[in-house]
């Protein structure tokens, strides 16, 4: 535990799945209850030296989806915040090795290695004070697996946003095909995109080991994915590890920039237009004074689940819970943990909540897709859809 645990990963760079993970834990148990662990008796290893940054640098290469002279002669003026963590090796270096000029912004170092709003202020007002209309901010987290965004005017790009953008490109520009993969948490707006490139769409639970397992199910039938990615800022591409990676997620964004020669929100506006409707993400965690009442919370929505199901379909005023649909969700999430995770409801607008129970502290986390045909209602469907979950954690 002083070393913050152990990440087992499979031969091909997924994150173990439960089948292996169950049989550590039970190996973990057996020593705790014999009261001493067992060491197997190896032989010395040989210490090697590995150039990473190489291979990682030919397996960027490898999936020929980075235009290095179009970002280089595209004159994007590019800033990037490592949040003081791997990234601020790989990422700069990666820029130099191919003469492309980026600016390296330092943080205090007391914002913590996620790249949310609140820790990118910095990065966001140094891409403002640029004059240059082509401009981007880009950062990674401590282990550079997730992304930061920030758009040409200083505001955070949601992680929704990024990995529709990313699909986007890869569809449009790389002329590539594949499943699109997102977490129940992530918005529905991404299968909006899958149906306007014919694609096939998978939801899979929260975490990006269900990604992964379903990345490695298709690609053992000869299939591969256009995009696969979760609201929490993590993707990974056609061609690339079923595993988060928060670098090759900021190269696509450059690569898109360069190729369209626009600033990233008017692209993302672009893109927003052609789909069917108009989307409205509101997610929130809630921090609650015990784990009773956290039990408490999902035994409410569970009630309103079930009676849901019964024929009492009313959510609120402006809401109606599509059963079939709803009941859908959970049968496809059952798949992955017995119970679900949490409760989703799809109204017959499309729109959606989720709220999910958090598996370590007394907190409940809630993910709102507001759907409408224009992005004003779409706003203030997803703010009506709050303001009644908002009074059902608070009764």
């Amino acid at each position: 535990w002083d070393d913050g645990g152990f990440n087992f990963l499979t031969k091909n760079a997924t994150i173990a799945p439960a089948s292996i993970t169950r049989q550590i834990s039970q190996h973990i148990v057996n020593g705790a209850d014999r009261g001493y662990y067992e060491y197997a008796k190896l032989d010395k290893g040989t210490a090697i030296d590995v150039d990473l940054f190489s291979a990682y640098n030919d397996a960027i290469d490898d999936l020929r989806l980075i235009n290095w002279n179009r970002i280089r002669n595209a004159n994007i003026d590019i800033y990037y915040d490592s949040l003081n963590g791997t990234g601020g090796y790989f990422m700069p270096k990666l820029m130099k090795s191919r003469g492309i000029g980026m600016n390296v912004v330092y943080s205090s170092g007391q914002e913590g290695p996620y790249p949310t709003p609140e820790n990118l202020q910095k990065l966001s007002s140094v891409v403002k004070s640029s004059n240059n209309p082509l401009k981007i901010g880009l950062s990674n987290d401590g282990d550079a697996d997730r992304f930061g965004v920030i758009d040409e005017y200083g505001n955070f790009v949601n992680a929704n946003d990024v990995i529709l953008l990313a699909g986007y490109h890869l569809a449009k520009n790389k002329e590539r095909t594949g499943a699109v993969i997102r977490s129940q948490a992530s918005s529905c707006q991404l299968d909006a995109l899958a149906d306007l490139y014919y694609l096939k769409k998978i939801e899979t639970a929260v975490g990006f080991n269900k990604i992964g397992k379903e990345i490695e199910d298709l690609r053992e039938n000869g299939d591969d994915i256009l995009v696969a990615g979760e609201e929490s800022g993590g993707l990974t591409v056609n061609g690339h590890i079923p595993e988060k990676d928060g670098i090759v997620a900021d190269l696509i964004m450059l690569d898109l920039m360069a190729r369209e020669q626009k600033p990233l929100s008017i692209i993302l506006n672009e893109v927003k237009s052609q789909l069917p409707h108009s989307y409205s993400i509101n997610n929130f965690n809630v921090p609650l004074e015990s784990e009773s009442k956290k039990i408490e919370i999902m035994e409410k929505f569970e009630n309103i689940y079930q009676k849901a199901m019964n024929g009492d379909v009313r959510f609120d005023d402006r809401h109606d819970i599509d059963p079939e649909k709803t009941a859908a969700v959970r049968a496809n999430m059952e798949k992955y943990k017995k119970g679900g995770d949490g409760y989703k409801l799809i109204f017959t607008d499309g729109s959606s909540v989720l709220v999910r129970p958090s598996g370590t502290e007394p907190i409940i986390k809630v993910y709102i897709d507001g759907i409408a045909n224009s992005s004003d209602s779409a706003t203030n469907n997803s703010n009506y859809l709050k303001g009644t979950v908002d009074s059902l954690l608070q009764n």
